[in-house]
């Protein structure tokens, strides 16, 4: 999600009025254009609609090994725990 998600939830729940976006956030490579650089094949997933498809793109290939980026939100702070309505973005 291009965070490091679970301490920034970490963070946010042990000091609420400390901003931590800043210090969480990453820059992530095109996962899929690395894997076919080294002649994998690359899917990316960009949305919830794309899983299924996407996934099913990646056992249909039987010659090369598959890199599968997908993509999430930093809503989802974790694998755990997303935001609520009642907490707001830093």
């Amino acid at each position: 999600n291009a965070m490091y998600g679970t301490i920034g939830m970490h963070s946010y729940v042990r000091y609420p009025e400390r901003p931590f976006m800043e210090g969480t956030r990453l820059t992530n490579p095109d996962f899929a254009a690395w894997g076919r650089s080294f002649g994998a094949e690359g899917i990316t997933i960009k949305s919830e609609r794309e899983v299924k498809e996407g996934i099913a793109r990646a056992f249909a290939v039987k010659t090369k090994p598959v890199v599968v980026h997908c993509l999430t939100s930093a809503i989802q702070m974790s694998a755990w725990r997303r935001y609520t309505r009642s907490e707001t973005l830093p």
